[in-house]
């Protein structure tokens, strides 16, 4: 029978490595990295991941870095520390903005996809009329 107390239960290799994926992508605080966690296959609970944190945290102070909550704690800290301060939430708020105008036509709209998979420096609509201001005319078949 698996033991689930302290979370000891859940502490498994996809629990684990879901959390410490999904770490980059939050701000830090455990709901949103058990929310993110989810999405790479991890089933904890922010009160399991709080436990493990506080676990190795524990075992840090009493000389035992090599545990494995010890492991755990060292690195969700160095993640944490690298990924989640308020320069790196705003450098990746700041990519994502650019992603969103790299996709933006100056009209507004989204860029219409070539086929080969890439933008077009327009959208659509804006492709369709001429530098004059005239709809293109469209081929006739």
């Amino acid at each position: 029978m698996v033991k689930h107390s302290n979370g000891v239960g859940y502490f498994t290799a996809e629990n684990i490595v879901g959390v410490l994926r999904a770490l980059p992508e939050t701000d830090g605080t455990y709901a949103e990295v058990v929310e993110q966690a989810g999405e790479y296959g991890a089933t904890i609970s922010k009160t399991v991941l709080g436990k493990w944190v506080a676990e190795g945290h524990r075992d840090l102070q009493a000389g035992r870095r090599q545990s494995a909550f010890g492991r755990f704690a060292t690195m969700y800290d160095q993640i944490k520390e690298e990924s989640c301060t308020a320069e790196a939430n705003r450098t990746r708020e700041f990519d994502r903005a650019m992603q969103i105008l790299e996709r933006t036509c100056d009209c507004g709209n989204d860029k219409m996809t070539l086929p080969d998979g890439t933008l077009a420096d327009t959208c659509r609509e804006c492709h369709d009329i001429d530098e004059q201001g005239r709809p293109r005319r469209k081929p006739e078949r």
